[in-house]
């Protein structure tokens, strides 16, 4: 029977926790730019969710939710930033 040595435990187990944390580091921003998505699509109010996000420039929050630099423009326009 062949036992693991003590340092392969701890590696394998850091390695283990490295990955854990990674993906719950991905789909926390991700749920929040769903949730930052849902209440721009809802609500139509860019002021709303710049708060929300905690970003200062909304353009931070256009590039945020993926929006290009025309939409951007457009919507910056319509709710007068």
């Amino acid at each position: 029977m062949i036992v693991p040595s003590p340092q392969s435990v701890f590696w394998s187990l850091l390695l283990a926790l490295s990955v854990f944390f990674s993906q719950l580091t991905y789909y926390r921003q991700n749920s929040s730019k769903t949730k930052a998505s849902v209440i721009f699509e809802k609500t139509q109010n860019m002021k709303t969710v710049c708060r929300l996000q905690g970003h200062q420039p909304a353009a931070n929050t256009y590039r945020y939710l993926g929006m290009e630099s025309e939409d951007a423009l457009e919507s910056a326009q319509m709710i007068k930033l």
